[in-house]
């Protein structure tokens, strides 16, 4: 995976419409963001994937590679029950690759339990979003790809060495995703 390739995939995705896998008449789902998700995960062959904050992108995540394994992450039970057990039911091929951890100590859902270098790409979606940026970066393999999604709320920022890919900016929503990528050689 190189940086060209990455930048390609973004800067595609960020004009294309309507959800891949067939799901465009979910309404009110920022649908560039969904191909940015799904193209990213799919063209670049990624196999394990970090999410603080689970959601529709969720779904989007695991529709776009048989092979991606995913943790996300979740501070609320509720949200975590009942978002399991919706993919247990709707989506029971899906749910065998998809890793719920509850965590309500904060402390805990930023440091996670999984070692350096780990992830192929990761996404901050949740709470405690600077400190998650931060520990992503450790998290990441060199190459990885990390994702900001609702960057435009302004609560957190990179303060690592890594390339920017690029500002998403979500059709006419005022909301934007921020990409970066860690670079080779570096931890």
């Amino acid at each position: 995976m190189t940086i060209q390739n990455i930048k390609s995939i973004f800067d595609s995705s960020c004009k294309t419409e309507g959800l891949p896998f067939g799901a465009d008449k979910l309404v009110g789902y920022p649908q560039s963001f969904a191909h940015l998700i799904y193209n990213l995960i799919s063209d670049l062959d990624i196999k394990c994937m970090l999410e603080w904050g689970p959601g529709f992108s969720t779904l989007v995540e695991l529709k776009a590679s048989k092979d991606l394994l995913l943790y996300s992450y979740e501070e609320k039970e509720k949200w975590t029950t009942d978002y399991r057990k919706e993919f247990e039911d709707k989506f029971p091929e899906l749910a065998t690759r998809l890793n719920f951890v509850l965590e309500t100590d904060m402390d805990k859902y930023v440091k996670t339990t999984f070692s350096d270098e780990f992830f192929d790409m990761i996404l901050v979606d949740g709470v405690e979003r600077q400190r998650c940026l931060d520990r992503a970066y450790d998290l990441l393999k060199p190459g990885g790809i990390l994702l900001l999604h609702d960057a435009h709320q302004g609560k957190a920022s990179m303060t690592k060495d890594m390339i920017f890919i690029g500002t998403h900016k979500v059709n006419g929503t005022g909301e934007w995703t921020n990409v970066w990528v860690k670079r080779e050689g570096k931890n």
